[in-house]
């Protein structure tokens, strides 16, 4: 993680952070859509964090700058999507922080009531839903109890004090290239950093950029192994969890082996995963133990009909998941 500046004086009240590169055909829905605050009795900050881009995008963030369209941006290489998020921290002369990518668009009307806890002291980051827009139109509202498992709401509908980021070192964009969101998320959650929901719709999050690739599946392994320790605590109290999240685990496992050159259950991820399914599975009473058991001997029996009866990459993937069910049945 980077070392951030934290002295520095901050006459914002908001910063919204954009990262672009070679996003000339997004910039303009995205900053039209932070245009309306401009009005409000926040003091707004845009800063955009350009990667080098050679579509054009410098000349016309220059040409927006000096409109008043937009307070500052750079234009450099970098090395990565949280990269370029940490110099926004770093950059920031706001309060409170947001990150809306080039592609998306900030819902103006929310954006006093989300920064509202942060400001006056009652929370140190909000959260809101997000209207995610794909194939089809989604709202995703925030669920913090699935915040160590899965993930608990969108980055753009997050609201962080800059104090808050710099103590949490912003985003490991090293380990995590991919999901440093979700990383930074879960830091917070485990770290029981005081948290505003708000009922408002902040953010709309076109689908299709980085995150939703099939790179993201190694990432999202990785966070469920990382923590594994806070699934256990949270296991502890509710036992009905273990399920899902061994179904978790399971599911990005078995993405992210299929994604390898030669998919086959390797000795490195066997071990990881045996300590991570006997570290959650020790809260459990011997009762809870035996349903655990019965459901991973039914999924056994499942993937086994399914290796038998499909063909190709499915057949690979259905005896994948029949190895990973049997080496969590074995540590239970």
């Amino acid at each position: 993680m980077l070392r951030l500046a934290v002295n520095q004086e901050l006459p914002y009240d908001l910063t919204i952070v954009t990262v672009c590169r070679n996003a000339l055909h997004f910039l303009p829905r995205c900053i039209a859509s932070v245009q309306p605050l401009y009005d409000t009795p926040l003091k707004v900050e845009h800063l955009i964090i350009d990667g080098a881009s050679t579509d054009g995008s410098v000349a016309y963030l220059w040409c927006q700058q000096h409109a008043g369209h937009i307070t500052r941006f750079i234009s450099e290489a970098d090395d990565g999507i949280y990269h370029a998020m940490n110099k926004g921290i770093n950059l920031s002369r706001g309060r409170v922080l947001v990150f809306i990518n080039a592609d998306d668009e900030i819902c103006p009307g929310a954006v006093q009531a989300c920064c509202l806890p942060v400001l006056n002291g009652a929370a140190q980051y909000s959260v809101a839903s997000t209207l995610c827009i794909g194939k089809k139109k989604q709202l995703r509202h925030p669920r913090l109890e699935n915040t160590l498992w899965r993930q608990p709401y969108c980055h753009q509908a997050m609201y962080c004090s800059r104090e808050l980021l710099v103590k949490m070192g912003g985003f490991d964009a090293v380990s995590f290239p991919i999901g440093a969101d979700t990383d930074l998320m879960r830091r917070l959650y485990i770290q029981h950093i005081p948290c505003a929901v708000v009922p408002v719709v902040a953010a709309r999050f076109y689908e299709g950029g980085v995150s939703s690739t099939a790179a993201t599946h190694h990432d999202v392994y990785e966070l469920m192994l990382k923590f594994a320790d806070g699934c256990r605590r949270e296991i502890q109290h509710h036992p009905s969890l273990v399920g899902p999240i061994v179904k978790h685990l399971r599911r990005y496992a078995n993405k992210k082996i299929m994604q390898s050159d030669f998919p086959a259950l390797r000795w490195k991820d066997s071990s990881r995963m045996m300590r991570f399914m006997k570290s959650v599975s020790a809260p459990l009473n011997n009762w809870q133990r035996f349903i655990l058991q019965c459901w991973l001997r039914a999924q056994i029996c499942w993937y086994a009909v399914l290796s038998y009866c499909s063909f190709g990459r499915k057949r690979r993937s259905s005896r994948l998941n029949l190895e990973i069910c049997s080496l969590f049945a074995n540590c239970i």
